[in-house]
């Protein structure tokens, strides 16, 4: 929002008016019944070459200029870090004679683009307004952008040294839980490399999301684009791969004190909107039990919801105070292996705990589920765009489940969605 060079109020006061503003915001959100989530309006193309689009709108939205746009693709790749590396350049000065990143050039536009993946799917993302003066030149340049970007050497050798380490523990983990046919020696990636693995993207595009307030002109105005950015782009032409599960392992890397434990375990293919509600409870108990243990510092939990082979995987790093052997690190009532057997989750046998956590679940997302891009992360990271459980399923499936869901069902819902022996553990000592 534009700075004013005269404001109407001064700093103490406006501060006071924006948090009393947040806290009546907050509370409203706290007592909003679930019959108040938006029922979304789905619509469904093809580009002219045969890309399926799907746009979520709701008339709460009416009024409200955000848009999302994500292209999903379903690339196969034996190396992260080449995925990794194509969307950092990607996202970087890959305009031919720019210098500036991607971000950079959409920031007059009101627009921001954003790249992430997991082990079946790549995902670019695109945040923009659906006003006049914005919507045309911001698809506009993502046409050129997509079309036939340009890596530089330069900023590969910039790229190629920054690898984040989160990055090194997912691949370390993917290793342990799926069988690979191949090693790819991420070492010796090349900037060629990464321009073959950018058109085995453009093969490899499974389908467009689109969620925001359109009026006709503006729908009409995208479709028109889509189909140009979409020119050279196609549906893979065989199915996604399956891949096979390790079985359960402990690895110990280092010596001395126990810093870190990551886990991973395997998933059934989500099939309802139930599965998803549940494995958010599960998680949420998961995050607050490790929080609570003394013993340990602070634990991330990621879910992979892919949909051929879903995965979660968490990260526990322990409190260096109180590493005095190794046993006594992991003495506490939870460890890294806790949550995968059902008998130790809290909220799977007491009713009271479910309670407190599936009512701290339905006002998050009672809240949450008014904003195009909780929609969109739904849409991108939750469904199957094209599989039995897409978007129109969860919005169908959604109020019925915050309003009945039960600890017996959650507790089932767990029990199918669970693979434990893929269980697997990788403890850092140092």
């Amino acid at each position: 929002m534009p700075e004013q060079s005269k404001p109407l109020f001064s700093r103490p006061v406006l501060a006071a008016i924006m948090l009393l503003s947040t806290l009546g915001i907050w509370a409203l959100n706290l007592t909003a019944p679930s019959q108040q989530l938006p029922t979304p309006s789905i619509t469904q193309w093809h580009t002219d070459s045969g890309i399926p689009v799907t746009w979520l709108t709701t008339s709460q939205w009416q009024e409200g200029n955000k848009l999302e746009l994500s292209f999903i693709f379903q690339a196969p790749s034996d190396s992260a870090q080449l995925t990794h590396l194509t969307l950092a350049m990607l996202m970087s000065d890959s305009l031919p004679l720019s210098t500036a990143t991607i971000n950079q050039r959409l920031s007059p536009l009101a627009a921001k683009a954003s790249a992430n993946f997991d082990s079946e799917r790549q995902i670019l993302g695109l945040t923009f307004s659906n006003e006049n003066q914005y919507l045309e030149p911001t698809l506009s340049f993502v046409q050129q952008w997509l079309s036939e970007p340009s890596f530089k050497q330069r900023t590969f050798a910039n790229k190629q040294q920054r690898t984040p380490i989160e990055l090194n523990t997912q691949v370390a983990l993917t290793k342990a839980l799926f069988e690979t046919p191949t090693d790819h020696d991420d070492t010796r990636t090349s900037l060629s490399q990464v321009s073959e693995y950018y058109q085995t993207l453009q093969q490899n595009l499974v389908a467009i999301s689109l969620v925001g307030p359109l009026d006709d002109h503006a729908l009409s105005q995208i479709q028109s684009h889509l189909n140009k950015i979409t020119q050279g782009f196609q549906l893979p032409e065989t199915p996604f791969q399956s891949v096979t599960l390790q079985e359960h392992h402990t690895e110990q890397v280092g010596n001395g004190q126990l810093w870190q434990t990551s886990s991973a375990l395997a998933l059934q293919p989500l099939s309802s909107t139930q599965d998803w509600v549940s494995l958010q409870l599960w998680g949420g108990d998961l995050v607050r039990q490790f929080n609570q243990e003394p013993s340990m510092n602070f634990v991330q939990l990621n879910l992979s919801l892919t949909p051929q082979q879903p995965w979660a995987w968490w990260n526990i790093q322990y409190q260096q105070a109180v590493l005095v052997s190794d046993e006594e690190a992991v003495a506490g009532e939870f460890n890294a292996a806790s949550f995968v057997q059902l008998e130790n989750l809290p909220s799977a046998n007491d009713q009271t705990k479910f309670n407190e956590l599936f009512d701290t679940f339905k006002q998050q997302v009672t809240s949450q589920a008014l904003s195009p891009t909780w929609w969109n992360h739904i849409a991108t990271q939750v469904v199957q765009p094209q599989g039995p459980f897409d978007l129109q399923t969860f919005a169908d499936q959604l109020p019925d489940t915050i309003d009945n869901l039960t600890r017996g069902t959650y507790k089932e819902r767990l029990e199918r969605l669970f693979v434990p022996s893929s269980y697997q553990e990788i403890q850092v000592y140092q």
